[in-house]
C-alpha cells in the first residue's frame, strides 16, 4: 500500500523528466497484478481525478473488483460514454452506482442506463442533479420500473417528467392500492377493479390537469386519448367539476375545433350547435341531454369556459344538474345519475378538507 501512494505522489511531482514517467508507467501497470486489492485500489483513488495518467491503467481499474473500480469510474474524466456503458456489465452494482452517480451523467449514458441497469443502479440516476435526462429516457424508466415504489417516488419528484409520464405513473400507483387491506374488502371481482381504477385514473388526470398549463393539458389529452382514457365519463366529470379548461381542451382535440371556437360556442349555448360539437366528438348519443343541461348551467353560473369554476360554484353546479336530471325524468338514466353522485360526494369532501385546513391553520398559529 505504501509503494503504491508513494508511486502517486511521484506522479504528481512534475519536476520528473519523461524518462521516469515511462518508469513509473510501467510501475503503476505491474501495481494491476497485485494480488492485494488494497494496493489496487490505493491506487485508484491516487489517479482518478487525474487526466494525465496512462488511460491503460484507468481502464484497467475500471474492470477491477469493487473497491478499485469505484473511484475511477465515479470520478475519471479518461474514460468515455463508451467505456462507462461497458462498466454497466460490471458484476457489483456498486459499480453501476458510481456510474450513475458521476458529477455529469450525459443523455446518452443515461438512456443506457435505463435500457440495461438493474434497480440500484437507476436510482442513483435518479437522485443525480448532474444527470441529463431526456423525456425519451424518463419514459423508458417509467416503462421498465413503473411498479417499482422507490423508482416510481423518485421519478415522480423529477419536475421535468412530462405530465403524461407522471399519469402513467400514478396509475401504476393506483394498480398498487387494488390489494391494500382498505382497499380490499371493496373489490370484490374483475368488474369492481376495473370500477377502481377507472375511477382512479379519471381523479389522477383532473389532478394533473389541474396543475398543467396550456402545454401540459394539451400533452395530457393526447396521453388520454391515445390509451383509450378520454371516456365519456371523464368528460361528463371535468364538466360537472368545473375544470372547464380540460372539457375544452379535450373536446377541442376530439373534434378538431380550435380550443378559443369551441368555448365560445359553449358561450352561446345554442343545444342545436351543442349536439353537433357532441356528435362529432364521437359521444354517445343517450348523453347528450346530460351534457348540454351542465353545459348551459355551467354557462349561467359562470359565464366563461376560459377558466375553472371554484370550489363553491362546481358544487352548486352539480347539486343543479342532478337537481333538473330528476325534474326532467331523466333520471331512468341510473348509470348516469350515480356517476353525478358520486361526483357530487367527491365535491363535498373536497369542500369538507378545504373547510378544515381553513380552521386549523389560525389554531397552528395561535401554538
Amino acid at each position: 500500500m505504501t509503494a503504491a501512494a508513494d508511486l502517486v505522489c511521484a506522479w504528481k511531482n512534475d519536476t520528473f523528466g519523461a524518462g521516469a514517467r515511462k518508469a513509473l508507467t510501467s510501475a503503476m501497470t505491474l501495481l494491476l497484478d497485485d494480488p492485494c486489492v488494497t494496493v489496487r485500489t490505493v491506487l485508484a483513488a491516487g489517479i482518478a481525478d487525474r487526466s494525465d495518467v496512462p488511460f491503460s491503467v484507468v481502464l484497467a481499474l475500471a474492470g477491477d473488483e469493487e473497491e478499485a473500480a469505484v473511484p475511477v469510474v465515479s470520478r475519471s474524466q479518461l474514460l468515455s460514454d463508451a467505456d462507462l456503458i461497458d462498466c454497466l456489465a460490471h458484476p457489483s452494482g456498486k459499480v453501476g452506482e458510481a456510474v450513475a452517480g458521476r458529477k455529469k451523467v450525459s443523455p446518452a449514458l443515461c438512456a443506457a442506463i435505463a435500457e440495461v441497469a438493474p434497480a440500484g443502479t437507476v436510482l442513483a440516476l435518479l437522485t443525480n442533479p448532474g444527470a441529463a435526462l431526456l423525456a425519451g429516457t424518463l419514459a423508458r424508466l417509467t416503462e421498465r420500473f413503473g411498479r417499482d415504489a422507490d423508482i416510481r417516488n423518485a421519478l415522480l419528484h423529477l419536475t421535468e417528467l412530462p405530465v403524461a409520464l407522471r399519469h402513467r405513473l400514478l396509475h401504476c400507483h393506483a394498480e398498487t392500492l387494488v390489494t391494500h387491506p382498505l382497499v380490499l374488502p371493496h373489490v370484490q371481482d374483475e368488474e369492481d377493479e376495473r370500477e377502481f381504477l377507472a375511477e382512479a385514473s379519471d381523479k389522477i388526470a383532473l389532478k394533473l390537469a389541474e396543475a398543467s398549463d396550456e402545454d401540459g393539458l394539451a400533452e395530457l389529452v393526447e396521453h388520454l386519448r391515445a390509451t383509450g382514457g378520454l371516456t365519456t365519463r371523464l368528460l361528463l366529470r371535468s364538466l360537472c367539476c368545473g375544470q372547464n379548461r380540460f372539457f375544452v381542451c379535450a373536446m377541442s382535440a376530439l373534434t378538431g375545433v380550435p380550443s378559443a371556437r369551441f368555448a365560445q360556442t359553449l358561450v352561446s349555448g345554442r343545444p342545436a350547435a351543442l349536439r353537433a360539437l357532441l356528435r362529432k366528438a364521437g359521444l354517445p348519443v343517450r348523453s347528450y341531454q346530460v351534457f348540454v343541461l351542465a353545459i348551459e348551467i355551467a354557462r349561467r353560473r359562470a359565464g366563461s369556459f376560459t377558466s375553472d369554476l371554484s370550489l363553491e360554484l362546481t358544487k352548486q353546479l352539480t347539486e343543479q344538474v342532478l337537481s333538473e336530471l330528476q325534474d326532467d325524468g331523466l333520471s331512468a338514466q341510473t348509470d348516469i345519475v350515480t356517476f353525478l353522485r358520486r361526483f357530487a360526494a367527491d365535491i363535498a369532501r373536497q369542500e369538507a378538507r378545504l373547510v378544515l385546513d381553513q380552521l386549523r391553520k389560525p389554531a397552528l398559529h395561535a401554538a
